[in-house]
């Protein structure tokens, strides 16, 4: 019965879907999470945490790391509750800093002749219109509920240490790129995101940026990895595991898989 079910999910995964867009709140996605619990605690009780967990997978939950436990449990994994998913099947526990340390260090090991090392930040506005021409739109155009999404993922991330903090230094602006022969590449592919429900975009490519982090949110894929990616990173960085290093890492991570 189990490899019965496992197969089904699989088919599934394989099958149905890739036809639509990701949704999962939690990691590992609720199908992988079934096949885990599948495999780990048997037909039955395995079938029963999977529908436990797709039933809690809903908007009403802000989601998150959700590993199978070792032992039967029908309510999330409190073990890992407070871990923090990095992106490219990766997440640390925040409380445990060797932990995140012996993760990025992996990475960084793996890409270190891929670097880009600079001297000091770039001044990410600066940088932005050097790659395309912009008209600045007003944030206050944007949702709270927005703006709260990505203050939370930044207190999540590590980018700051308190609330205080961040509402201290954070200093955000909003971009619509100009559609000319400068960033036609950008505008091959223009993907769902939120900042298209904000603005019924359609085609058009906005970035949603703060002026010291870089890029926080644009529906160009391609957009967002070159500016990560070109932007670099400092000595600094490497040297404190700054979040801005971890996405630069991640980031480095998915070109590289993309490209082989």
């Amino acid at each position: 019965m189990k490899k019965v079910l496992i197969s089904l999910v699989k088919s599934y995964q394989r099958v149905i879907s890739p036809l639509f867009a990701p949704s999962c709140r939690y990691y590992p996605t609720c199908s992988n999470y079934t096949v885990q619990a599948i495999e780990r605690h048997g037909a039955l009780k395995g079938s029963l945490m999977a529908i436990a967990r797709i039933l809690r997978c809903n908007p009403f939950v802000q989601g998150g790391v959700d590993k199978v436990p070792d032992h039967f449990v029908l309510k999330r994994n409190p073990a890992t509750k407070n871990f923090i998913y990095l992106g490219e099947g990766i997440t640390v526990d925040p409380d445990d800093p060797e932990d995140n340390k012996k993760e990025i260090d992996s990475i960084l090991n793996q890409y270190r002749e891929e670097l880009k090392i600079v001297d000091y930040p770039v001044n990410v506005v600066d940088y932005l219109k050097s790659m395309v021409d912009v008209e600045e739109q007003s944030v206050a155009g944007l949702s709270d509920a927005y703006i709260e999404m990505h203050k939370t993922r930044l207190l999540r991330e590590g980018y700051f240490n308190t609330i205080t903090e961040l509402e201290e230094k954070l200093s955000l602006r909003f971009f619509k790129v100009i559609k000319n022969k400068k960033s036609q590449p950008y505008f091959y592919h223009v993907h769902p995101s939120p900042v298209d429900k904000e603005y019924e975009s359609g085609h058009s490519i906005f970035c949603f940026i703060d002026e010291k982090i870089g890029v926080l949110d644009s529906n160009s894929p391609k957009l967002q990895e070159e500016f990560i990616l070109n932007r670099g990173i400092t000595e600094t960085d490497i040297k404190g595991k700054t979040a801005r290093l971890v996405d630069y890492l991640l980031v480095l991570k998915q070109k590289s898989r993309h490209n082989h």
